[in-house]
Parts: C-alpha cells; structure tokens; sequence
C-alpha cells in the first residue's frame, strides 16, 4: 500500500496530481502531435518539390528531343528546332518559368546533326521560379531514317 506522503515523491511510480493525473506530462501529447506535423509536412513538401523537379526535367527532356527531330529534317534548320520546342514548352510549363532554348548544327555522321538546349528554372512550390535550373540537351542525326 502507498503512503499518502509517497505519492508526490515518485517513490512508488509516477507521481501524480490530487485528480490522479500524471505530473509533467501536461500538453506533452500536444508538442509530440505539432513536431510529427511538422516533420510530415517537411517530407510531403520535400517529396512534391522532387516530383515537381523531376516532371519540368521530363518536360524540357521530351521538348528537347522533338525540336531536335523537327530541326533535323531535310527542309529545317535550327531555329525550327528552338521554335518546336518553345512551342511544346509553352503548351505545358508555366509562363513565368521562361526556358531558354537553343539549337546549334553538329558533327554527327556525314551528314550532320542539331542539338537543342533547354535551361528551365525549378519551380518552387508549384507556381514561384526557384533558383535551380534544369539543363537537358538532345542531338538527332540528318542522315537516312
């Protein structure tokens, strides 16, 4: 049996208050609850930021490689290619992102090549142009198919 002069020593367990709670323990299940928040809501960002960065280097990357193709047809030149891909960028990236895009003729087989160059800014949170850039290049051949 506990003393009653035991009770808030800790002698014999937790010590607790007149109403049977346990002392020390107020609000603790409210700090656990906001730090676990805060470090779910750090991965889920973190995560989304990754995708976001992964879906604007898909974007460029494929943008990339049409105005490659398209600029290495018999008929075209490079700034068809840069004028393909800015239209493909324009179509799924947000304005404010502004790529740069260029095109250049290249050494690729005997009969040459175009490489097109795109530089888009990561977004940040979805909507506000962040301070990394994604650069991609893609080369397509004007020789036979």
């Amino acid at each position: 049996m506990i003393h009653p002069r035991d009770a808030f020593t800790g002698r014999h367990g937790a010590a607790t208050d007149q109403h049977g709670a346990a002392t020390g323990q107020h609000g603790a299940a409210t700090a656990e609850f906001v730090l676990v928040t805060l470090l779910l809501m750090l991965l889920f960002t973190g995560a989304l930021h990754l995708g976001l960065a992964l879906h604007v280097r898909n974007l460029a990357q494929d943008a990339a490689v049409h105005g490659a193709r398209h600029a290495a047809l018999a008929d075209r030149g490079p700034e068809d290619g840069v004028r393909r891909a800015e239209e493909l960028l324009r179509g799924s990236l947000n304005g404010g992102l502004a790529p740069r895009v260029e095109a250049r003729g290249t050494e690729v087989g005997e009969a040459g090549g175009v490489t097109v160059e795109i530089a888009a800014a990561v977004p940040l949170f979805g909507f506000l142009p962040g301070p990394h850039l994604v650069k991609v290049e893609a080369t397509a051949s004007r020789g036979a198919v």
